[in-house]
């Protein structure tokens, strides 16, 4: 049996069908949930003001010798492994050459949950951001390259990461089985539209000079009309961080 999953987003119901299948997902009890006979809904709190993941910038990206690029934290110090302690809300702009790289909402490691509540951590606390900090400088800035980015060796980059629904539209801290991605497709198609007007004008206050969107392959096109309203930057289509390690162990010597 199909249900309707109903919750509240800025004054605003919304509702998505979650088909047999997911259904049997769901057969865990979740503080967040109610379940009727008929439609379940999600509590109030799941998707307030106080559960946002900000948008931050994460690290400085530099130019160390010719032609090799590394990772300082916002603070301009050499940073050894992946960590979000340094993560600062406030992306610079005015004289800055901002990479902002988008994906699409929170997920799993992008929470914790204390005293019953939802709590938002930073953009890409897990795999995502451990593959960020781990490949990005090695393994892809190369293929961007040679698709056409063009970086000045004497300048610094502040790499931010921005979610244009920065609300857990997975839902796993409510079915707790891990990434559906059919659930958390349909979640962010109708929370996008509540908050495209603000993604566009979030960018526009980053004035970025480079933007890589890697938005998951099953949403990026619905971002591409507010990405193309912003001017002065370059625009680049990636893989989703989450990815990357996976697409890039196909290259290896036989």
């Amino acid at each position: 049996m199909t249900k309707n999953l109903k919750f509240q987003f800025k004054n605003k119901k919304l509702e998505i069908e979650l088909s047999e299948k997911e259904v049997e997902k769901f057969s865990a009890t979740s503080i967040f949930l109610d379940k009727g006979d008929n439609d379940w809904e999600i509590k109030n709190s799941f998707f307030d003001k106080n559960s946002l993941v900000p948008d931050i910038f994460r690290y400085v990206l530099k130019c160390s010798s010719v032609g090799v690029w590394s990772f300082l934290d916002t603070k301009k110090r050499a940073v050894d492994k992946f960590e979000i302690d340094n993560d600062s809300k406030n992306i610079p702009t005015e004289g800055s050459k901002n990479i902002i790289l988008i994906l699409e909402s929170p997920h799993k490691d992008e929470y914790k949950i204390k005293d019953y509540k939802l709590v938002p951590r930073s953009p890409a606390s897990g795999d995502s951001g451990k593959a960020i900090f781990n490949l990005f400088t090695s393994h892809v800035m190369p293929m961007l390259i040679s698709l056409g980015l063009k970086l000045n060796e004497s300048d610094e980059y502040n790499f931010c990461i921005v979610n244009p629904v920065p609300y857990q539209t997975s839902l796993v801290s409510i079915h707790q089985k891990g990434l559906i991605s059919s659930v958390r497709d349909k979640v962010w198609k109708v929370m996008y539209p509540e908050l495209k007007e603000i993604f566009k004008s979030k960018l526009d206050s980053y004035k970025p000079f480079i933007i890589l969107n890697g938005c998951t392959s099953n949403l990026k096109d619905l971002l591409q009309p507010e990405i193309n309203q912003i001017q002065n930057c370059k625009v680049f289509n990636v893989n989703h961080p989450a990815s990357w390690q996976r697409s890039l162990s196909g290259f290896k010597i036989p």
